[in-house]
């Protein structure tokens, strides 16, 4: 008899904003197109991200001083920091699992800073930073960023 392997994948909830607008967010080349508060930075979106996504790629627009992205999941699984990679240059099928974003430049640390209203201040993670391209002061008005999650888990034996 085979033992299994159980499979401790979960799906989880990622809250998502930015400063200015979140304009896409895609996890695995797949458009979400319903958020809500994309357009006001201090009520974060959240979503579900499957337990296999591979990658979530966020694209925004700052209008004003200085940009910024920033999101998490409750477990801090997933969080904006450097270990995301930014550009200020729009590549075709940049949000899809196998595009080579070797490229890219490590995300520039922006800030912990989180004035958000009461009713949404615990639902980004304060230890998630908020992250842009290393121009956030007004030079690089549209950024996209992605984050690799991983290879999707598999089993041979189950």
């Amino acid at each position: 008899m085979y033992g299994r392997i159980t499979n401790d994948c979960k799906s989880r909830n990622l809250s998502v904003t930015a400063d200015d607008q979140v304009i896409s967010l895609s996890i695995d080349g797949r458009e979400i197109t319903d958020l809500k508060n994309a357009g006001d930075w201090q009520y974060p979106d959240t979503l579900n991200v499957p337990c296999n996504a591979r990658v979530i790629a966020i694209e925004a627009i700052d209008t004003g001083d200085v940009g910024g992205i920033r999101a998490s999941t409750n477990d801090g699984h997933i969080k904006t920091n450097s270990s995301w990679k930014c550009t200020n240059t729009r590549i075709q099928d940049w949000q899809e699992v196998d595009f080579n974003d070797s490229s890219w430049e490590k995300a520039v640390f922006v800030s912990y800073h989180s004035s958000f209203p009461e009713a949404t201040r615990n639902i980004i993670r304060e230890d998630a930073s908020w992250i842009w391209t290393q121009h956030f002061e007004g030079q690089d008005q549209n950024v996209f960023c992605r984050i690799k999650l991983g290879e999707p888990y598999t089993c041979a034996t189950c």
